[in-house]
């Protein structure tokens, strides 16, 4: 039934999007090409992603009796008749006493007691057969565990016949107890048909048909009526696609961060009630083994001093003469939280806030590239804009922000935001005569990057190449034009003075955003300036290769490995920003350019993008450390370099190398698109959900 609503549904567009255009041999190609991929993926359907149905139907069955399972001391029947894992050497079940060629194994836990929404299980699924007589134990494997879950069938290739079979468990907290529900051998696999597999492939394949190099997109003048309409179209369709990917990470912010309960992650929404209350201090009153510790920032010694007692502290708080602050940006907090519950008495979702800045994010992307190819670069082609415009959404991370939609995430994309559209402003003020409202807009925008993100701060520097000219001139910067003057100046001036007494009345100093009080993986008040550190910074936030698997969601993260012995922060990275972004090289090139591009202030706000890049990943290793999230204070910079570079290019060189540099940029956008998608689904807290599994299961089709 399922493949025949999806049949009938995607017919039903085909038909009437060719009876439409049925005049157009354009449109005819692209009815023709979509009913061919489809009627492609419905045979597939039915067989290459259902072969298992078809080899299961000759298994021979093993009789094995599964309700008496062998418990290891690792593991202690509770008096619920539920298991818990109490040693991480002896926690297996073991199933004894059957013969027979072992093909595969259904089984189905069910985590019992767990507060946690990670309900999985984490088992290694040993088996015995004619090569050894002792268990083979291929790699762990992450089991949904949620009550009503339907389980798992895994294929096996052993050698001759099995005796045996023991199954190492380990749960994500000690206190959980678990059941095995059922385990069966050799059972037949059911035929499913699914809706979103053969969907998705269906929308890469149209995405990929419509952007491939020989499309007519790229001989599409920007100024046509029909390419604007097909830009708002492209807008449209990225911003409902991202929404979908902010819905399947609902959970995220609903469940695995539980506002009313994880104070670590209700930090905007905790200083949004002090500031209610007249304070910019937390109302949490810090435990007195806090106040009482020597070094309350050295990690090791506060968990010493909190393990036998019931009190606890906030983690990743500034703290500050024995009160409690926050340390990211409060931006949010004045534009989204304070607002929301000063109207509804109420706390906004983080989530809400991250989706509202990815929708002017996108906006603003469209609106910058727009702009740049319109103004300077007329000749690009509506293919190379919107390609391009997509890969830059890409790298500026707003698909990882919108897969882990939390306090960190944030003030960062919030500042990438304020940036872009500092930047758009600053460019239309500078096209329009110096436009005061546009330079007010511009300047506004990029002074709020100091309230979200204050290493982003150094994008207001774009300002010198941009209007050096108009301040040496006096038509900037001077008494015969002090209303453009006040319009470009204001901003910064009220806004730097509000932060300076906010930081003032918390910590002292009108300079310090108390980052380095924050009670974290290690004392950042000692942390300083290691000329060490730098390389390694460098190499996995720019030149680390990436790393596929055959493994859902096929793309894998790796553990930053090093000899620096100090001390640092990093989390598994997924590739340096060039390997995942090839087109980057083209940006990091552009003082190659120098003599090329006719328009010098463009070149050097390409060069500015990409020393600031350097400066910002220098400043984030140092400061911070090496986390993913820290890619996205610098893609974007890194991009709009790039964009100059590919804009002049595509403007500039003859018929047959624009070819060759159009497949490039298909290959890279082709690439992107698959890379960031896959992206979505590694992310650790993501893995654990039930839209985890349903994805493993419909595209690890052959396991």
């Amino acid at each position: 039934m399922k493949l025949l609503i999806f049949i009938l549904i995607l017919l039903f567009i085909l038909i009437l999007f060719g009876i439409s255009y049925k005049k157009s041999e354009t449109y005819k190609n692209f009815f023709k090409f979509g009913f061919i991929s489809l009627s492609i993926l419905i045979i597939l359907e039915l067989t290459l992603f259902n072969f298992r149905f078809y080899e299961s139907l000759f298994f021979k069955d093993i009789n094995a009796n599964t309700d008496n399972l062998v418990i290891g001391k690792g593991i202690e029947k509770m008096p619920d008749g539920s298991l818990k894992v109490i040693d991480s050497e002896l926690n297996y079940v073991q199933i004894d006493n059957f013969w027979g060629h072992l093909e595969n194994i259904y089984i189905n836990f069910e985590i019992v007691n767990s507060e946690e929404t990670s309900e999985v299980i984490y088992a290694t699924l040993g088996f015995t057969d004619a090569s050894s007589r002792l268990p083979i134990y291929p790699q762990e494997r992450v089991f949904n565990a949620r009550k009503n879950n339907s389980g798992e069938i895994l294929r096996y290739h052993a050698s001759g016949n099995t005796s045996w079979i023991r199954i190492y468990v380990n749960t994500p907290e000690e206190e959980d107890t678990f059941i095995v529900k059922d385990i069966k051998f050799n059972v037949v696999v059911p035929f499913t048909i699914s809706l979103i597999r053969p969907l998705l492939i269906f929308s890469l394949l149209l995405v990929a048909y419509i952007f491939r190099p020989k499309s007519s997109i790229y001989n599409t003048s920007l100024s046509t009526k029909e390419a604007r309409k097909k830009i708002g179209l492209a807008l449209t369709l990225q911003l409902l696609f991202m929404l979908g990917v902010g819905q399947l990470n609902t959970y995220f912010s609903q469940e695995q961060f539980n506002e009313s309960q994880d104070k670590q992650r209700m930090q905007y929404q905790l200083l949004t009630e002090a500031f209610m209350d007249g304070h910019p201090y937390l109302n949490e009153e810090p435990s007195d083994i806090l106040k009482n510790l020597k070094n309350p920032y050295d990690k090791r010694v506060r968990e010493e001093a909190f393990k036998d007692s019931d009190e606890d502290y906030i983690w990743d708080v500034a703290f500050y003469n024995n009160k409690y602050y926050v340390y990211f940006g409060v931006a949010p907090v004045i534009l989204y939280y304070l607002p929301y519950y000063a109207i509804t008495g109420t706390h906004i979702n983080t989530a809400v806030c991250i989706n509202i800045t990815m929708i002017a994010t996108v906006i603003g992307v469209f609106l910058l590239l727009y702009h740049l190819c319109k103004k300077y670069y007329p000749k690009v082609s509506l293919g190379v804009y919107l390609a391009f415009t997509l890969l830059f959404v890409n790298a500026c991370g707003i698909l990882y922000i919108t897969g882990r939609p939390d306090h960190y995430s944030l003030p960062i994309i919030m500042a990438v935001m304020f940036s872009i559209y500092g930047l758009f402003w600053w460019l239309k003020a500078k096209e329009n005569d110096l436009n005061s409202k546009y330079l007010f807009l511009g300047s506004l925008c990029m002074a709020c990057v100091a309230a979200s993100r204050p290493q982003l701060l150094l994008t207001s520097f774009f300002a010198i190449p941009l209007f050096w000219e108009d301040v040496k001139k006096r038509e900037l910067l001077s008494l015969k034009s002090y209303k453009k003057t006040i319009a470009f100046a204001m901003p910064y001036i009220v806004i730097a003075l509000l932060l300076m007494w906010y930081n003032y009345i918390r910590f002292a100093s009108p300079f310090d955003f108390g980052a380095n009080y924050n009670l974290t993986t290690n004392d950042m008040t000692k942390r300083g300036f290691v000329l060490g550190r730098i390389p390694l910074g460098i190499y996995y936030y720019l030149l680390a290769p990436f790393q596929f698997i055959l493994k859902f969601p096929f793309v894998s993260r790796f553990s930053v490995s090093t000899n620096y012995l100090g001390t640092t922060i990093y989390e598994a990275m997924t590739g340096g920003f060039i390997f995942v972004n090839l087109l980057t090289i083209f940006g990091l090139l552009i003082f190659k350019f120098k003599n090329k591009l006719e328009n010098k202030t463009l070149y050097k706000l390409g060069l500015l993008s990409v020393i600031f890049s350097l400066i910002i990943i220098i400043a984030d290793t140092e400061m911070a450390g090496i986390l993913p999230r820290y890619i996205c204070d610098f893609g974007f910079l890194m991009y709009f370099a790039t964009a100059i570079v590919i804009f002049h290019l595509f403007t500039k060189l003859d018929d047959n190398k624009k070819r060759f540099l159009t497949k490039i940029l298909f290959a890279c956008f082709i690439f992107g698109l698959i890379f960031n998608l896959l992206l979505v689904f590694n992310d650790d807290v993501f893995m654990k959900s039930n839209l985890f599994f349903y994805f493993r299961k419909i595209f690890e089709f052959w396991v």
